[in-house]
């Protein structure tokens, strides 16, 4: 684990004051619109916070089925279509559930490779 100033280094407490790492898709614009809100065309999102705290904070971890149902189905809290959404609202959840699903497949991989051995 990381110490005490490594962690703050890494964004584990707060955000960090640089970037720790790069999301290297642009999700939006896939790094060919140069006034894209979210790369600025360079089809790289940098990130402040420790990619291992990102993913372990229970308030995200819970809303995931609730992300999933909302892209799968279309049905929102507000009980409008995905089309009212806020556009920001839908790439935000399409963003977490990509590297989510992403993730899953690398956990079923790795276990898969820990029970062939």
């Amino acid at each position: 684990m990381c110490d005490d100033a490594a962690k703050k280094r890494r964004g584990c407490i707060e955000p960090a004051l640089e970037k720790v790492w790069n999301i290297t898709e642009c999700f939006i614009c896939g790094g060919f619109d140069s006034e894209c809100s979210i790369c600025k065309g360079s089809n790289t999102i940098p990130i402040f916070r420790c990619p291992r705290r990102l993913a372990c904070e229970t308030n995200v971890s819970q809303l995931l089925p609730f992300f999933q149902r909302y892209l799968d189905y279309g049905e929102f809290p507000d009980k409008r279509g995905l089309l009212y959404q806020p556009l920001k609202l839908v790439n935000t959840l399409n963003l977490i559930l990509r590297y989510y699903r992403k993730y899953e497949l690398e956990d079923i991989d790795r276990k898969r490779r820990e029970m062939a051995t």
